[in-house]
């Protein structure tokens, strides 16, 4: 028999926290596929501890329902050929009713780990976030400069032809600084 799972997550928390400086109020897991569902598992059995979660290729843990008592943001990203697209497109609509920051992300592909840059672009909505959540002191410097670099990537793939995408971007832009700055453009 294995080590029941957690015992794992128990383990590595106390690891990480003895061995690093960690910001507690900035606390965030991810994974892929499997590792996804117990990325956003460990935010949901520690509630308050969790910031957020990057989900790739797979939601919640089975028969787990989004529920207002959550107070983690989840940024979700799989590829549209991914088997786990629908169940992502899913979860968003619970999550939108839970009322939880989110936002889900495709690429081309399947079920594989998403493009450094789009995981880079998921580490930058979290900061929008922790600036959204208050769990950071205000910073317009760096929260201009997340904007900018969203607007870049919304404006690039809208000059690529891609204006679904860059619609999805310019949505995000919109929905993430609402109250931090005007996104009037």
């Amino acid at each position: 028999p294995g080590v029941p799972l957690n015992d794992i997550i128990a383990a590595l928390w106390r690891d990480t926290h003895e061995r690093f400086a960690i910001d507690e109020q900035r606390i965030y897991t991810a994974g892929m596929s499997g590792g996804s569902r117990v990325a956003s598992s460990v935010a949901i059995g520690l509630p308050g501890r969790v910031a957020g979660v990057i989900a790739c290729g797979a939601g919640f843990p089975y028969a787990t329902t989004p529920t207002r008592d959550m107070h983690f943001a989840y940024f979700a990203l799989a590829g549209v050929e991914d088997f786990n697209l629908i169940e992502l497109n899913q979860l968003e609509e619970s999550l939108t009713k839970a009322n939880l920051s989110h936002q889900l992300l495709t690429f081309a592909g399947g079920h594989a780990w998403p493009s450094k840059a789009l995981l880079e672009e998921a580490v930058a909505w979290h900061e929008v976030m922790a600036f959204q959540m208050k769990l950071r002191p205000p910073d317009m410097t760096r929260l201009n400069a997340l904007y900018e670099q969203g607007l870049q990537r919304a404006r690039a793939a809208e000059t690529e032809g891609l204006l679904y995408e860059g619609f999805i971007r310019y949505r995000i832009l919109a929905q993430s600084f609402k109250g931090l700055r005007a996104t009037d453009e």
